[in-house]
């Protein structure tokens, strides 16, 4: 797909580009592939390359010596993948396709031109990456200190807003593809934690999950609970 014909990239969300910041983006863009549920994404330790999912869920991961893993976040369409790969010697992390996926492959070789070409979005990128930052600083936050309901109340909010952002919610409910394995791993817990906390939510009527559908019962209540408040991004970067 042409990038000036690119759905995603027109919502209101996302930094609208210039006409010379959209050359320079369409210069950057090898192809469009896609990859079935489970496939590698990225590998850890791999460097060079630079992804933007345009359709479907993936995560970031780490495994353990021991055969644990932690997913480190969920990506949703319009998040770069691979852009430590680019920049650092090597990722500390692998990236896996939770859905089947659709993915732009960019040339990571033209972000060195970025500064001087084009300030502007470079800022933007920058403001997006300390986005990230205030982000992952609350998940760590709810990791360490909410019970295991709240952990979950508050990875669901966050998920709902981020996939309300990109169009991607009705109301209250949205589709919902993380299974058990994946809520268990990015929070923590173990899966009996999981069904227990999706009980507790789904009792107290703040949230139901079930047949891959999330259902706020109750967003106040809920926020409230897991000590969640909604912040206000702003546009964010997307190439």
């Amino acid at each position: 797909m042409a990038c000036d014909l690119c759905q995603l990239r027109r919502r209101t969300f996302f930094h609208q580009l210039s006409d010379e910041e959209l050359s320079f983006v369409r210069s950057m863009k090898r192809e469009q592939t896609t990859l079935s549920p489970d496939a590698d994404i990225l590998h850890t330790g791999e460097t060079g390359k630079l992804f933007t999912l345009f359709a479907g869920w993936a995560y970031r991961y780490r495994d353990f010596p021991d055969g644990s893993r932690q997913i480190l976040d969920f990506l949703l369409p319009g998040d770069l993948i691979g852009l430590q790969a680019a920049i650092l010697p090597k990722t500390q992390y692998g990236v896996k396709a939770l859905t089947a996926v659709s993915l732009c492959a960019l040339d990571a070789d033209m972000l060195d031109q970025m500064p001087e070409r084009l300030p502007d979005l470079t800022r933007i990128l920058l403001r997006s990456l300390m986005q990230d930052q205030r982000r992952t600083d609350g998940q760590l936050a709810f990791l360490g200190r909410r019970t295991a309901a709240q952990r979950m109340g508050y990875l669901l909010l966050e998920l709902f807003d981020r996939l309300q952002r990109v169009g991607m919610t009705s109301d209250s409910w949205c589709q919902f593809p993380p299974q058990r394995r994946h809520l268990a791993d990015a929070l923590g817990l173990s899966g009996a934690h999981v069904n227990r906390s999706m009980a507790d939510l789904r009792d107290s009527g703040l949230a139901t999950l079930g047949n891959n559908v999330l259902v706020l019962l109750d967003r106040k209540r809920l926020e409230t609970f897991a000590g969640y408040s909604a912040v206000d991004e702003g546009n964010r970067f997307i190439l």
